[in-house]
């Protein structure tokens, strides 16, 4: 049996905030970099995000038109679930984000999508709306 020291990790011995945010092991993980890793490549991954009905409903709400604020989407859902699924939908490029001072503006990318998969988003927009997702276990 080898016995190893006791090694206190980065952090706690030369502290974060000496670090670059880019090469500082302390700083939470990007999220959508890490969706990336466990997404699906290409149409495989769109359409696993769109097979959520949540995701699907943060769609349909967007796809009425325009950029509209995060907080306007009104989901019975809370803002750590919502954030995640945001990212889903960012990461597969579905949805386009950008801040404006506070806020965080969301739109479809529909131009990007239709570029990369011609007629997908309007064919999932014009199939039958299910009932509106509620909140999951």
């Amino acid at each position: 049996m080898r016995i190893v020291p006791w090694r206190f990790d980065d952090c706690q011995t030369n502290g974060p905030e000496n670090a670059p945010a880019a090469e500082n092991p302390c700083a939470p993980p990007d999220a959508e970099a890490h969706l990336r890793q466990h997404l699906h490549p290409g149409v495989v991954g769109v359409l696993e995000a769109l097979a959520d009905p949540m995701r699907m409903a943060i769609v349909r709400r967007l796809a009425s038109g325009g950029e509209r604020p995060c907080g306007w989407l009104g989901l019975p859902i809370s803002k750590s679930t919502l954030t995640h699924h945001l990212h889903v939908l960012h990461a597969t490029g579905i949805v386009i984000k950008r801040e404006e001072g506070t806020r965080r503006m969301l739109s479809l990318d529909r131009e990007g999508m239709e570029r990369r998969y011609p007629g997908l988003l309007d064919a999932v927009l014009a199939a039958p709306e299910p009932p509106e997702p509620t909140t999951s276990l």
